[in-house]
Formats: structure tokens, C-alpha cells, sequence
């Protein structure tokens, strides 16, 4: 199989962006797509996508078109790219260990965090726009959400949340710009305030570990408080659309509307009723478009079309490209109308490398290792005739050893796509990708 591969080198990346590109080959089948939901206590179906669909398809290719790498805030081992957000021509990556301080008392870890802004061109690309530094105890940086003009920040350490308007910030930079604080109404003493966080046109939800908070938007009133059985700490379960929540507790996905002042769940997506995998973790991640809903489960990501208010009907399950277990298919979500990323944080294949399409297979043993490498992957599935046909496999570029973990935070915007990447749980680096037509 074809494959172009990255020289050994950070820099070597920088001057191969032209020539980093994707070929977008669909998988092949003859089969009809089924998209009624299965009967209870049986497996789902797995819709393929139809021949006429495939030889029709022309998606086009992804092209790297900038890294930015872990010493560019001027510090190595700060987690740069553990999250990271785009929106149109914005884009933010974080660094929440920036001026990490062990020391300040035994087992406890503190850090200044940082946030840094970038801005496309569209003659030079992307640019670094600003960034802030938090202060020591604070931080910043422990999540981001961006959004139009909408830019949240989170402060771990401090367990509130900072609000900004992307267009102050173009005006006054971040660090005059103004900001408005919400604080963290949990009363536990590490309640991971932020841990993640979304914005509708009406509401705004954030989560601590064992809840999610709801607010008014653009008012940040809040509105109620979700206690849910969180599958991690960081709380991912639960995505906005408009004037409903979807929140999902490991075995199911209720969605709550703002006509019932988000009071009572008005629908629900089981796995037991679908006929999926008990125990599959469903709803531990979630993602949604204006028509369609993706739910993470086990190296499952399972899609689903809107049939009106909190009603979703079963439409495709998507799955890894190759057998081998432990991929962590679905660990991270993002979704458009037309695209969905998926992170594999536990994928073996190598980096130094953009493949064509399909990774190659490894030796049955590979997992056998003492210590398996998890260098991460990113599948992203493209919308044709109400089918996501897979049609971009991409590992890090990054010709670097050890575990990388590419994909530990993914963001789509229209035909863009950003990605972070966590390298031996310290350093850190993200890269810009387009889809070119």
C-alpha cells in the first residue's frame, strides 16, 4: 500500500506540508443500508454503504498544513495540545501544565497553565495571534471551547471558568480583554470544574465530575445541575443542540428540552433496548450536528438522525479499519454536518508516517509487549446519501518514539481540522489540516 513517509525530524514536517496529502479511498461493498433500529436483545446490524454510493463519491483529500510544536511557548513538558478548539478562522491550543510547580507541597501539582490564540491568513495560513499565561495555582488552560465569538477557558486549579468575546480579544488582546467568570456551584474540594464544556445559541453546559451544570446563554444563569454517573473525570458525556442536553451515563443517553425547563429526560437511546453491548460504556462520548448524533461505545462509534425533538432514529455503527483490540476507537469525537474525526488514542500503528486510507496490519504479538505503544490515530467518515463513508486514516506526523496519543483533542470547522497530541504524558504538539477539494 502507498503511504508517503515524514523524515525523522520536526522540522522535516514544516517543509513537506504541500506534499502531505490524504487520498481519499472508500471501502467497497454490495450490501443495502439498514436504518431502522435493531429488535431488543439482538446486535445491531452494521450498515454498509452501497457500490452506486462509492463509485459516485469524490470526497477529497486532507493536507497538513501547519505543526506547531511542544517548545513554542517556550517550555517543554507543559501538556501543549491536550485541548484544543477551532472555529472558522480561530483556533486555540492549550497548555495546562505550563509552569507546572511540584513542589509546593508532597504528592500535589500546580501549575500557571497557558492558552495560546491563532489566527488564519489567507495568504499566510495560521499565525499566532496572542496568548496568556495563567498564574501559579490557577491553571489556565484545562479546557477550551470556542465558538463564533465565543471563547471559554478553563482554570482547573481556581475551578471556575473564564468567558471571552473572540472580538475583544481581537481588539485588546487576551490580556486586556474583558472576561466574565463562572464559578463552580460543586461543593467537593477537586471537583474538576470545566472539565469539559459547550455552548448552543440559547444554553451553555460545564462539566465536574460527577455533574453537568447547565446555563443561560449569553446570560450564564444557571439554570440546573445535572448529577450523572460519569464514565471519566473529565465528563464528556453530553452535547447541546439548540434547547436540548443530551447526557450519557455509560449504558444510555437521555435527552432533557428546554419546554420542560430541562427537568424530566423526554427521551432515551438505551443500549440494552438498541441491542448493543451491555457494558459497552455508550454514551461515554458524544457528539452532534444539526441532523445527526455520534455516541462513543467500546471501539464503537454509533450514529443516529434526528426524527424530531429528542427522538433519534439508528442510522450506521462505525468501526476501526483494522481488528486489532485496544485502539480506544472512539475516544475522542468531533462532528460537523458532513464530517465526523474519530480519535483512536490506543491505535499501535506507528507514527512518521500519513497513510493512504488503510494502516498497514502488525504482528499478531504486538499487544504482547510489556509495554504497548499507543500512538493514536484520527478516521474521519464523510456524509454521502445518508451514509459516513470512511475516506482519511491519518497517524502523527510526528517522527518522534514512545507513546503519542494523536488525537487527544480533535476540532472540525467547515473543511478544517485541528489535532492534539499528548507525547510521553508531557510534551506535547497539535496540527492543522484542510480538506481540499
Amino acid at each position: 500500500m502507498a503511504h508517503l513517509k515524514v523524515k525523522s525530524s520536526w522540522a522535516s514536517v514544516a517543509l513537506m506540508v504541500t506534499g502531505l496529502l490524504l487520498s481519499c479511498a472508500p471501502a467497497s461493498s454490495t450490501s443495502k443500508r439498514n436504518t431502522a433500529p435493531p429488535p431488543l436483545g439482538r446486535s445491531p446490524t452494521v450498515p454498509e454503504v452501497p457500490q452506486t454510493v462509492i463509485e459516485s463519491f469524490t470526497p477529497g483529500s486532507w493536507a497538513l498544513r501547519k505543526e506547531v510544536a511542544d517548545s513554542m511557548d517556550g517550555q517543554v513538558g507543559d501538556l501543549f495540545g491536550k485541548r484544543v478548539a477551532l472555529s472558522g478562522d480561530w483556533a486555540v491550543i492549550a497548555s495546562p501544565d505550563f509552569g507546572l510547580n511540584t513542589s509546593m507541597c508532597q504528592g500535589c501539582r500546580s501549575s500557571q497553565g497557558k492558552v495560546s490564540l491563532f489566527h488564519h491568513d489567507s495568504q499566510t495560513g495560521w499565525n499566532l495571534n496572542d496568548s496568556l499565561e495563567g498564574m501559579l495555582g490557577q491553571g489556565l488552560g484545562s479546557n477550551v471551547f470556542l465558538s463564533g465569538d465565543l471563547f471559554l477557558v478553563g482554570l482547573r486549579e481556581s475551578n471556575l471558568i473564564r468567558r471571552y468575546s473572540v472580538q475583544d480579544i481581537q481588539l485588546n488582546g487576551l490580556s486586556a480583554a474583558n472576561f466574565q467568570e463562572i464559578n463552580s456551584p460543586d461543593t467537593a474540594l477537586y471537583p474538576a470544574f470545566g472539565g469539559a464544556m459547550e455552548a448552543s445559541s440559547s444554553h451553555l453546559v460545564i462539566a465536574s465530575l460527577n455533574a453537568l451544570h447547565l446555563y443561560t446563554y449569553p446570560g450564564s444563569e444557571l439554570i440546573r445541575s445535572f448529577s450523572s454517573e460519569l464514565s471519566n473525570s473529565t465528563g464528556l458525556g453530553f452535547a447541546l443542540y439548540k434547547n436540548e442536553i443530551l447526557v450519557g451515563d455509560n449504558h444510555r443517553v437521555r435527552c432533557y428540552q428546554s419546554a420542560d425547563h430541562f427537568q424530566n429526560s423526554s427521551h432515551e437511546l438505551s443500549s440494552t433496548t438498541l441491542g448493543f453491548d451491555v457494558g459497552s460504556q455508550f454514551g461515554n462520548m458524544l457528539a452532534a450536528s444539526e441532523s445527526y448524533l455520534a455516541i462513543s461505545a467500546s471501539e464503537r462509534v454509533h450514529v443516529f438522525k434526528r426524527a424530531g425533538i429528542c427522538q433519534w432514529s439508528f442510522v450506521q455503527t462505525l468501526s476501526a479499519l483494522h481488528s486489532l483490540s485496544g485502539a480506544q476507537f472512539g475516544s475522542w469525537l468531533s462532528m460537523t454536518e458532513s464530517l465526523i474525526a474519530v480519535g483512536s488514542l490506543g491505535d499501535p500503528h506507528p507514527g512518521n508516517s500519513i497513510l493512504n486510507f488503510l494502516p498497514p496490519l502488525l504482528p499478531e504479538d504486538f499487544f504482547a509487549e510489556a509495554e504497548p505503544r499507543p500512538f493514536g490515530s484520527v478516521t474521519v467518515y464523510t456524509l454521502k446519501d445518508q451514509a459516513w463513508i470512511p475516506t482519511a486514516y491519518i497517524n502523527s506526523p510526528a517522527a518522534l518514539g514512545g507513546p503519542q496519543k494523536f488525537g487527544r483533542g480533535i476540532s472540525l470547522s467547515a473543511n478544517r481540522m485541528l489535532v492534539g497530541t499528548e507525547i510521553n504524558a508531557s510534551l506535547g504538539a497539535a496540527y492543522f489540516f484542510e480538506l481540499l477539494k
